[in-house]
């Protein structure tokens, strides 16, 4: 991972002098579990121990040797055992196979780099927390599709962040059973070196367990749900990042991650504020789908053992890490310093002109209009059309829209009108006063006939007469009656 977006305890874990020392580790409880299993004299693994423990692994010994004799593995036999005396090499690596010492080694270091992203779950989840609680009572108008829905207020839009988090964490918790496997079977995984007993003995004391069924090497599907587990917990954050964009776009922003004093939104252009770390963790997430792939892809091997897993690993497994705490660093900032426009959010609602409610005036609807003959399609519409009617801009600004404009001198006479118009035209209309006032109009983006909509506005008419209709009907646009149910959803933080 190039130093950008590197983070120095994966890259530490990761290392050459670290994974050398695993190799170590796993050679000497080998040497231990045979000596007090009484296959190798008292006091052998004492004095390999203290011998390699004074020499150091020289890694740049190690990295020359492997050059010559192309075998990273047995590189490292060579620089451990040329510090034995002659009588001791026989103990050291005897009856095993490269990835006998590999396997064990690799799954401390998915162990280790796992226990890394653990230490970030709890503290991210409290960030959410504590920003779902802070907003339980914002109103904000939630969007489908991109459009304008029904309200719900940010505290649940958090919420919603905290839950999809917390799915992507039971996943990751699912994963850690699978690292505690490995394998000391030899070189095709038939224990013709090491038995089964010495096996489990060793690696007891690496803290694994044997897996029975591996060929010379682990089957790589063991691994693909840390793989699967990592790539979804980044997806989890993404989806954090994606939402925040969304709301800050210009025009209307409701929240915008944060803007530091001397930060520069644009090279170019002064007043941006761009979402740099959200586009960032965009990118995160394609880079974290590329590396879990390529490990899927690896999955299969030829019958008891090929290499072509392995430089597909040795690359992404820790890059896959290194963008997994990039991507907590990235939303640990936006979410810590995020900033919530409260204001513009209730303009939105405003702008919306009441259409929040439209479900719940169709469903109010459907019941009063039955006893006049109509039918729930009927209701669908009348609704539908108060709508378009209450969205419906002024004819001045409907001929600019059909109108072609043959030049920037007619664009800024017409920009110079608009801004005139918006300035003294109050065409404010609810959805919520059109039906209760009988007030639908026909429109060209609805097939309903002009003999149609006098009919529903004369049954409307009708209905809102009854005192009892007024009230019930008011009910369904207060923030209290659209946010009515939410209260479930926060009762699960208690």
């Amino acid at each position: 991972m190039i130093e950008r977006y590197s983070n120095q305890k994966i890259k530490t874990i990761w290392s050459n002098e670290e994974k050398l020392k695993r190799w170590q580790e796993v050679e000497l409880a080998v040497i231990f579990a045979r000596e007090q299993m009484g296959i190798f004299p008292q006091g052998i693994h004492e004095r390999i121990k203290a011998i390699l423990e004074n020499k150091p692994i020289d890694v740049d010994w190690w990295k020359a040797r492997d050059k010559e004799i192309n075998h990273d593995l047995n590189a490292f036999i060579d620089e451990r055992i040329r510090h034995l005396p002659p009588e001791l090499h026989q103990y050291f690596h005897k009856g095993m196979t490269s990835y006998d010492t590999e396997e064990p080694a690799m799954a401390l270091a998915l162990i280790a780099s796992f226990n890394e992203v653990i230490d970030l779950i709890e503290p991210f989840r409290i960030v959410l927390l504590k920003l779902t609680r802070l907003y339980r009572y914002t109103p904000m108008l939630a969007r489908t599709h991109g459009q304008e829905a029904k309200l719900q207020s940010f505290g649940k839009r958090c919420f919603t962040w905290l839950s999809g988090f917390q799915v992507s964490v039971w996943q990751l918790s699912h994963a850690q059973d699978h690292l505690k496997f490995s394998k000391l079977s030899g070189a095709i995984g038939n224990y013709q070196g090491l038995s089964p007993e010495e096996e489990a003995f060793a690696l007891k004391l690496l803290g694994l367990k044997p897996f029975r069924g591996a060929t010379q090497i682990m089957p790589r599907g063991i691994y693909l749900p840390l793989a699967n587990a990592l790539e979804q917990l980044v997806a989890s954050l993404t989806q954090i990042a994606e939402d925040i964009r969304l709301g800050a776009r210009s025009g209307l922003p409701i929240m915008q991650e944060p803007f530091g004093k001397k930060q520069k939104g644009s090279s170019a252009m002064p007043h941006k504020k761009n979402t740099i770390t959200c586009e960032q963790q965009i990118g995160m997430l394609t880079m974290v789908q590329k590396f879990a792939n390529m490990l899927r892809e690896r999955m299969i091997t030829w019958e008891e053992r090929a290499i072509e897993q392995s430089c597909v690993e040795r690359v992404a497994w820790p890059d896959l890490f290194h963008i997994v705490m990039q991507s907590f660093k990235n939303m640990n900032k936006v979410l810590s310093g995020l900033q919530v426009f409260p204001d513009n959010m209730m303009i939105e609602i405003i702008n919306s002109r009441s259409c929040y409610a439209s479900e719940d005036v169709k469903d109010w609807l459907k019941e009063k209009v039955a006893e006049y003959g109509l039918q729930h399609e009927d209701a669908y519409r009348m609704v539908q059309l108060a709508a378009f009617n209450c969205h419906q801009v002024s004819l001045f600004r409907e001929n600019i829209r059909k109108r072609s404009i043959p030049s920037f001198d007619a664009a800024a006479g017409l920009y110079r009108s608009l801004l005139e118009h918006l300035r003294h035209t109050d065409d404010y209309v609810t959805l919520e006063e059109i039906i209760r006032n009988g007030k639908l109009v026909p429109s060209e983006e609805l097939e309903a006939s002009a003999e149609q909509v006098a009919q529903w506005n004369e049954i409307l008419l009708r209905i809102f007469a009854d005192e009892q209709n007024q009230q019930s009907f008011k009910q369904l646009f207060t923030i209290a009656y659209q946010l009515r149910n939410e209260h479930i959803l926060f009762e699960e933080l208690k």
